[in-house]
């Protein structure tokens, strides 16, 4: 069963929306199952209007999106979004184990500020509970800042939506890898998603996430450009240097290492290690990025490549879309 993130503003029929520094993506689905999805559809944003999670050009935003809005024919609809991962944060903490279940939040609203502390000021949390030894609790938070929420929540606003519910793109990628039967819950998982600036790693156990780290590349969005091929969708191709490339996305690779040996060493003091390896992302060149880490990684890797989702229409679900189509999974009470 995996672990439910309920930042929620309302509860109806909803849209999934993902935006990003570069893009805008939605995917309309009838309800949280694969084989539900309506449509899906992209939008690339010029450079500058989003930097590393946070909206810096408003009304261009809004205007940007509300031709999507206008395209895509979501006009008043309720929305599901992904909080920019720049602006999460995971931590496994223990909290005495007398504190009930229904007065964990109110335990961590206190200690906010004075014993547990976090890199930003009035933060939106949840929490989930992982179990108890020792004599304490161990609890998952989950914990992101409300004027981040804010903005994105005024985003969708402004161009008539209603925000709903707000996720995080962990457990929304995840969240496909468990309804497609591809890991299971005695694994250690570690889920790369490699987009064309980012890169964001995190570890499941027993369907919980228990790390995530953000990593930014030294990568300029104006080097990539918009082309379309011969169908008429939207690629990105890199225009200058593909060493370059090649090179920053290594550099990311080795920091992944050093990611699975800190979860091997220092968080399981050598008594667990990562046992699967879960590949995804919109980076054009993910294929060479999994030939790199086969070649390094003495792991098994499952992308999603191969996999044929479709819409009702019977139309294939391209992959920089899987993240969007994980959101769509979410089941909100």
């Amino acid at each position: 069963m995996l672990p439910k993130l309920n930042l929620q503003l309302g509860n109806k029929k909803r849209i999934n929306l993902v935006i990003k520094d570069h893009v805008i993506r939605y995917l309309d689905s009838r309800h949280p199952d694969l084989k539900a999805v309506r449509a899906f559809g992209e939008h690339y944003l010029p450079d500058g209007l989003i930097r590393e999670g946070k909206i810096v050009e408003m009304p261009a935003l809004v205007d940007k999106l509300q031709g999507c809005v206008d395209e895509w024919g979501i006009k008043r609809r309720d929305v599901q979004f992904l909080v920019p991962d720049s602006f999460i944060v995971v931590r496994k903490l223990q909290i005495p184990s007398d504190i009930q279940s229904d007065e964990v939040k109110g335990y961590f609203f206190m200690e906010l500020g004075s014993s547990i502390h976090l890199p930003f000021d009035n933060p939106i949390f949840d929490t989930v509970i992982l179990g108890e030894k020792n004599g304490k609790k161990d609890v998952l938070l989950f914990a992101t800042p409300e004027n981040i929420v804010k903005d994105y929540s005024d985003l969708l606003e402004q161009v008539k939506l209603h925000p709903v519910v707000a996720d995080i793109s962990p457990l929304a990628i995840y969240r496909l890898y468990y309804q497609l039967g591809l890991v299971q819950q005695e694994e250690h998982a570690l889920c790369i998603q490699f987009d064309v600036q980012t890169v964001n790693i995190s570890i499941f156990h027993d369907h919980k996430i228990l790390f995530m780290r953000h990593l930014r590349m030294d990568v300029d969005w104006a080097g990539w450009k918009v082309e379309k091929d011969a169908l008429g969708v939207d690629n990105l191709k890199w225009a200058g240097d593909i060493d370059y490339i090649h090179n920053e996305l290594l550099a990311m690779i080795a920091e992944i290492e050093r990611v699975m040996s800190f979860y091997r060493f220092s968080m399981n003091q050598g008594k667990s290690q990562i046992t699967r390896i879960l590949l995804n992302g919109d980076h054009p060149l993910l294929e060479w990025i999994e030939d790199q880490i086969l070649a390094r990684m003495d792991v098994p890797t499952s992308s999603l490549k191969d996999e044929k989702i479709t819409t009702l229409k019977g139309e294939h679900i391209l992959p920089q879309h899987h993240l969007t189509l994980g959101l769509s999974l979410k089941e909100v009470k």
